[in-house]
């Protein structure tokens, strides 16, 4: 045989049987020859730090001699300080991983990943410890005890454990039955032996064994974890009971029979052995029903449209009989869709007394109500369905209950009022208060599943305003308004936009927030006259004087005069029309003003000349002679005088 690293030959046996010589070849140094004696222990390299422990069996077979071998490894601590998990958290050990899967206030479930084999499962409560095997790929062989986990405490969440794997961690094997020799005589009359059963063996349970008409029975009365007690019974009467240490072989008087326990399992009140007999013998198979118990779950039951939902299911075999090709068939129900991929499962075979991992698949509701998941269908055989053909089936607990919540459109308007108006832009001094309102509707829909709750306006004030900024709304649903309203003091001069935001919760206790923007807008600038100069027609009454003004301030008022006759003379009665003198005289009239006009700004200016020369004249008494150029000015001036 070949394990991992290690070559382990059976070499020789002694005379009487009692025990076995074995080759052993490790990873490094030369060969050893290892003694087992039969019904004890062998120890490579030593048995103060064995690596490998050997426990044996034998018995002729066609002559020749047979060797069971036990071959075990002791087991070491994988982690130095003890592991403290959470659930989800796992941890790798030097061949595959351990995972916290589950964790509660009592127990702990782990579950196992290892190379070429499926994942297994294991739950333990404080202080208890367990271990699951490995399967060697293509062989009917078992490493038992491959992981084993020691569960220290639990708190809250988290897991305290250690995890022990053998010294020798193989997970490779492969066996070599050549044919080969003994040593030693052997007589014509040694029976042949075969295992006539290797199975499981529960408390106060029979095995049956008949051999030329004589009836055996083993009972296992009790099982600890280095030991077992079998009662041993003949044509229904009591021969003994019989302590038999596990990993012993046991022969058992008066009868043709062996009996090795290689295992003991006490939490399931049960052992693994294997019964020799002869080949004429044969044990009657104890057909055990399988116990499949099944529960879907979900947490937590109250959701929104369009969340996944994680729905959980468990299947437990809590019988003594394996279950085998099992189907497990979750629910999918109207109003939700499936997200995962997977709705179904199929196991070939199920051992007794243990659970599978979680099945998990994930349903998204699609619309709101109240609804019921369904229930897990589980369909399987065992031992006693084999032998009548027809399959089993078995039903979870419905899981009901199930609350879906939408959330309904939200729409949030607002208007401001001054007192004498209102609208989202408003006008207001500084000093004075704006009052605001606000319109908080819900979109239509079921009002029993689709609403808010919760609900609060938060205004956002620009520096100059001031106010309650957290506005209480509560719950609104599907098809309902509410209407609120506050006022703000506005103390500075400015253009003020007011913002906001809705915050509120959904059915389920999720916060959401729902920017609004800038709501209205108070504007508390005072207003600015300005002044412009604008062209202003006089009124008829005033028109004369303003033309009469107007002409007399012209150098030339002759082209203006001839316009204004133009257009007036259309208004004037029709006997003015024909009368030719009437236009000339009009035209003098004009004339006379316009020159009249002049000749009275000639005459203030020839006033003011004047006046002007004789104050010259006072300043030079005596007769002084006047200075050339006061001469030449006043001269011209007078000269115009003159002329007019």
């Amino acid at each position: 045989m070949v394990l991992g690293d290690y070559t382990i030959k059976f070499s020789d046996i002694s005379i009487d049987y009692s025990q076995v010589s074995l080759t052993v070849q490790g990873p490094t140094g030369a060969p050893s020859t290892i003694i087992v004696p039969e019904g004890s222990n062998g120890y490579y390299p030593d048995s103060k730090n064995p690596k490998l422990v050997f426990g044996a069996a034998v018995w002729s077979k066609d002559k020749k001699p047979l060797l069971y071998l036990d071959i075990k490894s002791p087991l070491k601590k994988v982690n130095s300080d003890p592991l403290i998990l959470s659930s989800g958290r796992s941890y790798t050990l030097p061949v595959g991983t351990i995972k916290v899967y589950k964790v509660t206030s009592t127990e702990v479930t782990f579950i196992v990943y290892l190379p070429d084999n499926p994942s297994k499962s294991i739950t333990l409560k404080k202080g208890e410890s367990g271990g699951v095997a490995y399967s060697f790929p293509n062989t009917d062989l078992k490493y038992y005890d491959f992981v084993y986990v020691n569960l220290l405490d639990i708190t809250g969440s988290s897991a305290k454990f250690d995890v022990y794997m053998p010294e020798v961690t193989a997970t490779k094997i492969s066996v070599n039955r050549a044919e080969g020799s003994s040593s030693g005589s052997e007589t014509s009359s040694t029976t042949t032996l075969i295992s006539l059963y290797d199975g499981l063996l529960y408390t106060n349970e029979k095995l049956t064994i008949i051999q030329n008409k004589t009836k055996y029975e083993l009972q296992l009365v009790s099982a600890v974890s280095t030991k077992a007690s079998i009662k041993v019974y003949k044509d229904g009467k009591v021969l003994d009971t019989y302590i038999i240490g596990i990993g012993a072989i046991k022969d058992i008087p008066g009868t043709p029979l062996k009996v090795l326990i290689s295992k003991s399992e006490p939490q399931y009140g049960r052992v693994s052995l294997t019964v020799y007999g002869p080949e004429d013998a044969k044990a009657t198979p104890i057909l055990r029903p399988a116990n499949i118990a099944a529960s879907i779950d979900t947490v937590p039951k109250r959701v929104m449209v369009g969340q996944d939902m994680v729905i959980i299911v468990t299947v437990e075999n809590k019988g003594k009989g394996d279950a085998y090709d099992v189907n497990v068939a979750a629910p999918v129900p109207n109003g939700f869709k499936l997200v995962s991929s997977v709705k179904s499962w199929t196991f070939k075979s199920f051992p007794a007394f243990t659970k599978m991992p979680a099945l998990i698949y994930v349903l998204q509701p699609t619309k709101v109500g109240k609804f019921d998941i369904g229930r897990v269908m589980v369909t399987y055989y065992d031992d006693q369905s084999l032998e009548t053909g027809k399959q089993k089936v078995i039903y979870s607990q419905p899981l009901s209950g199930i609350i879906v919540y939408g959330l309904p459109e939200i729409e949030v308007s607002a208007v401001a009022s001054n007192g004498t108006h209102e609208g989202n832009y408003v006008h207001t001094e500084a000093g004075k208060q704006v009052l605001l309102r606000f319109n908080v509707s819900a979109s239509e829909g079921d009002p029993n599943y689709e609403f808010i709750k919760n609900a609060t306006l938060q205004l956002i004030f620009p520096e100059g305003i001031s106010g309650e900024a957290v506005i209480p709304i509560g719950d609104l649903k599907a098809g309902s308004s509410r209407v609120i309203q506050t006022s703000v003091n506005v103390a500075d001069e400015g253009t003020f936009p007011i913002g906001a935001e809705l915050v509120y919760q959904d059915p389920v206790g999720n916060v959401h927030s729902l920017p609004l923007g800038n709501l209205v807008t108070i504007n508390s600038v005072p207003p600015v006259v300005i002044t412009k100069e604008v062209k202003v027609w006089p009124e008829p009454d005033e028109l004369p004087e303003y033309i009469n003004k107007t002409l007399a301030s012209m150098d030339n008022a002759t082209p203006l005069a001839e316009r204004l006759f133009e257009i007036s003379k259309f208004y004037l009665p029709p006997e003015n029309k024909s009368n030719p003198w009437k236009p000339a005289a009009v035209i003098f009239l004009l004339v006379a003003l316009v020159a009249g006009a002049l000749a009275f700004n000639y005459w203030n200016e020839v006033n003011r000349l004047r006046e002007k020369l004789m104050r010259k004249k006072q300043r030079r008494p005596g007769g002084l002679p006047k200075k050339e150029e006061e001469t030449e000015e006043i001269t011209p001036k007078l000269e115009e005088i003159k002329k007019l």
